[in-house]
């Protein structure tokens, strides 16, 4: 995020963005970024990138979210389980409030 403001800079001063440090392309920001505030289903902090061909016909399209603490996943990611329940024995087991005070005054 240091960079980010320089980064910006460069990419509007010189139209050009480069993808991957390895393919430059032509960049306007303002024919090409569309800042459209409607929150995609999955999660409302998410992204849609498109690239399309010479003819304006789409050739691929991703979907990305960051989803806090500074996790972003992709469209994939998104659908999946990755809440794995933990089986770790616990000293102090509880499952209310109740339980948990019950161990602090014992």
């Amino acid at each position: 995020t240091e960079t980010v403001a320089e980064r910006l800079a460069q990419i509007r001063s010189s139209g050009r963005l480069n993808l991957n440090g390895e393919h430059a392309i032509d960049f306007n920001e303002k024919l090409h970024l569309a800042m459209i505030r409607k929150p995609l289903a999955f999660h409302p902090n998410g992204m849609i990138f498109r690239a399309l061909d010479a003819a304006g016909i789409q050739i691929r399209s991703r979907e990305y979210y960051s989803v806090g603490g500074g996790f972003v996943v992709d469209e994939d990611a998104a659908g999946a389980d990755r809440i794995v329940e933990d089986s770790t024995p616990l000293k102090y087991p509880f499952k209310t409030a109740k339980e948990l005070l019950n161990h602090c005054t014992t």
